[in-house]
């Protein structure tokens, strides 16, 4: 929408997860390098499916299961107990 609106250039999904990733890494340093793992595996399921991805939920599907062993295994890793400020900062990170 910035893009016809102001006429911004387009910013693809694989350009955003490098910019977070490389460019804001005070982000991604604020947790322990277990979550980190975690995290950057979640960048890139919103690189691969979108916005749409950013969600509690996604740690539910395979991809996340069969390498973590499962939500309750994800969430010890993260050091977190609510997952939703988690996803929100993410987004945040990702789209300012």
């Amino acid at each position: 929408m910035a893009h016809i609106a102001f006429d911004t250039p387009i910013i693809s999904r694989d350009e955003r997860a490098k910019i977070l990733i490389n460019l804001k890494q005070r982000f991604l340093e604020i947790y322990p390098p277990e979550a980190r793992e975690v995290i950057l595996d979640l960048i890139d399921q919103y690189r691969i499916g979108g916005i749409e991805e950013l969600r509690p939920e996604v740690l539910t599907i395979h991809r996340f299961t069969h390498k973590y062993g499962g939500l309750k295994t994800i969430i010890e890793r993260l050091k977190i107990k609510n997952l939703v400020p988690l996803f929100n900062q993410i987004k945040e990170n990702i789209y300012t």
